[in-house]
């Protein structure tokens, strides 16, 4: 064998043992950081953080509290044919539409894992959802006590009803999350329901 075959099979050699050192060391820092993602302290990390933002969904939807009763004692009188206060829907309107941006505009919390991460995206976008429809149904609402037309108060019991799918599927979605990281759902602020 001449010289320069020897020499350039030792270079092709030692390049191949390169990229394959190269190679592996790839392999065992993915490994790693597979190990560290699924590691008991990232867990309780990411359990706390999805616990917290469930804590920040409660307490933007409490400022709808007081005006949703005020609501639904107001509807509760169409049975007696006495027609909603105009300011009543008109404020809850402008609350819910307040509460809809307050939840486009919460931001999701860094270090979840990707699918924990779509599942709280996916949650905030159902209450958001859910607050623009019920602006939009004390819009109609609105529509219906000064027009009296049945196609106001049908649109409105639409986005009621939609506003209302899209609580549950967020309230479920964060609740099943929490369930699936071992949370006792008694002491979080849906409590399972």
């Amino acid at each position: 064998m001449s010289t320069s075959t020897k020499s350039s099979g030792n270079i092709m050699f030692t390049l191949f043992v390169f990229i394959a050192l190269f190679i592996i060391s790839l392999v065992v820092r993915g490994c790693n950081a597979l190990v560290d993602y699924i590691s008991e302290d990232n867990i309780s990390t990411q359990t706390q953080t999805i616990v917290d933002f469930e804590k920040k969904l409660y307490d933007i939807e409490q400022k709808t509290k007081s005006i949703s009763t005020k609501v639904e004692t107001e509807i509760s009188q169409m049975e007696n044919y006495i027609l909603p206060s105009l300011d009543t829907i008109r404020e809850a309107k402008n609350t819910f539409e307040s509460v809809s941006n307050e939840y486009d505009d919460l931001a999701i919390p860094d270090g979840l894992s990707d699918e924990r991460e779509a599942i709280i995206k996916e949650t905030k976008n159902a209450f958001r959802d859910a607050y623009k429809l019920k602006s939009t149904a004390m819009y109609w609402l609105e529509q219906y006590i000064l027009d009296r037309q049945t196609e106001s108060i049908v649109n409105y019991k639409e986005s009621i009803d939609l506003a209302n799918y899209f609580l549950t599927r967020g309230v479920t979605s964060i609740v099943d999350l929490e369930h699936k990281l071992g949370v006792d759902l008694s002491k979080t602020m849906y409590k399972g329901k």
